[in-house]
């Protein structure tokens, strides 16, 4: 009898164990999922000197311009920084009489060097991006739908990621996205300041002659991006000719 006494303690022992050991496990895991529920999307596809954890204001901040800063967090923005975020994104749809394209340089994916100048001769849809921004990489299926639909009709669409790295950096993480545009690397946050420009991303319409037509600031559905390519573009994409040729 003591013997099976003893041996009915041992298993409420064990068990007692095994119970604790669970409610351990449940609550680190439970622990865990809350932290990868908090991790920003925003950040989440490569890692850059601008890429850092927005607070619930960055991310509401964030969704509300449908953009990202190029420099990073948009909840770090206060006094003039801000107030420039806020004129920007209200020049969001602007059109231009004469504006040329800013001079710039960027690298393809093969790193060769390209210039605005190289640009010239054809309609085109330039987008800056940033590899930090969710939004940016929300845009690239509309892009590459852009290219399959227009390229043959002489527009041409380009993405350029602004402070995400060098050219092998951005074409390892572009890779997956499969890209059938020109996509390059400017990697620094100068061309923000050559196209006054800091929210991505950011489109720009700009006529086979380099003028920019049209300013597009944060994500667009496709249906707004053709309609304004129409209007501006209107003899390249209704004859399927480029304005250039």
């Amino acid at each position: 009898m003591e013997q099976f006494t003893f041996r009915i303690a041992k298993l409420s022992a064990v068990l007692a164990l095994v119970v604790l050991c669970t409610g351990i496990a449940t609550a680190e895991k439970n622990s865990s999922e809350k932290d990868v529920a908090a991790e920003p999307s925003a950040c989440a596809v490569t890692s850059t000197s601008a890429c850092v954890t927005p607070s619930t204001a960055s991310l509401s901040r964030c969704a509300e311009y449908g953009a990202c800063s190029l420099y990073g967090d948009l909840s770090g923005a206060t006094g003039d920084m801000l107030d420039l975020y806020v004129k920007e994104k209200a020049r969001d749809g602007e059109t231009y009489a004469d504006l040329s394209l800013p001079e710039f340089t960027a690298y393809a994916m093969d790193g060769s060097e390209v210039s605005s100048a190289d640009l010239v001769g054809k309609p085109t849809v330039l987008v800056t991006l940033a590899g930090h921004c969710s939004h940016s990489f929300q845009t690239l299926p509309i892009l590459k739908e852009l290219e399959t639909e227009y390229a043959e009709q002489g527009v041409q669409v380009v993405g350029v990621f602004v402070n995400s790295g060098d050219a092998e950096s951005v074409a390892s993480f572009m890779k997956a996205y499969e890209p059938n545009y020109a996509v390059l690397a400017s990697p620094d946050d100068g061309l923000g300041e050559t196209f006054d420009s800091r929210l991505v991303p950011t489109y720009w319409l700009v006529d086979a002659e380099g003028s920019v037509k049209q300013r597009l600031v944060g994500y667009q559905s496709k249906d707004h991006v053709v309609a304004s390519m129409t209007s501006h573009f209107a003899q390249s994409v209704s004859t399927g000719q480029s304005a250039g040729r």
